[in-house]
């Protein structure tokens, strides 16, 4: 895929990108947990990225031990998602905000998967009550994540990109949230070095 390409044809006034932190987790968690190896995650960062032992160090967070399969999971959504996601901010001609999705759900495996974020855009447990991502919620987590989803939907829809929260790629910047609050973190410098 061309996304920078892709991104200067753009036709809106002002793009919202949201990715959550474990995209993949949708799409890999019902497979055997024991058939994800750490040579099988080698291998896919092999043939994917360019520096994969600096790929390597983006499946890490501090003070965490990832198994394979989670390891699998980071690697697949930083190739599918994350590294797009900050290709076309870079690449827009319009203003561009990108969004990190950090809340995870219960749900064993599942951690923060695509479309998780839709729960708590459209009414939180209310009407997702029986999405196998919301077992267990906790109802305070629950809503304080779905006033910051609103609060940031409605915003971009009303206002657009704020100055203060527009990629800029000289010094990236991204909004992260989760179930403790919405904050604007630099983007990890590997990422920008692994984007090229």
């Amino acid at each position: 895929m061309r996304y920078a390409d892709s991104a200067r044809r753009i036709h809106t006034e002002a793009l919202l990108i949201l990715t959550t932190a474990e995209e993949s987790a949708a799409f890999l968690r019902n497979q055997p947990r024991d058939q994800f190896s750490d040579a099988g995650v080698d291998g896919f960062l092999e043939r994917t990225f360019q520096d994969p032992a600096l790929a390597a160090e983006l499946l890490v967070t501090e003070g965490e031990e990832p198994d394979a399969y989670l390891r699998m999971v980071r690697a697949a959504t930083l190739a599918q998602f994350r590294l797009p996601a900050l290709e076309i901010a870079a690449h827009s001609p319009v203003p561009a905000q990108v969004v990190r999705f950090d809340h995870r759900s219960k749900l064993d495996g599942a951690y923060a998967a695509h479309c998780f974020p839709l729960a708590f855009i459209f009414d939180g447990t209310d009407r997702w009550g029986d999405s196998p991502m919301m077992v267990n919620a906790s109802e305070t987590e629950t809503a304080r994540v779905t006033a910051s989803m609103r609060e940031l939907i409605c915003r971009f829809l009303h206002c657009g990109v704020a100055e203060s929260s527009r990629y800029d790629a000289e010094a990236p910047r991204s909004l992260v949230i989760d179930a403790d609050a919405v904050r604007s973190e630099p983007v990890r410098e590997a990422e920008v070095r692994v984007l090229g």
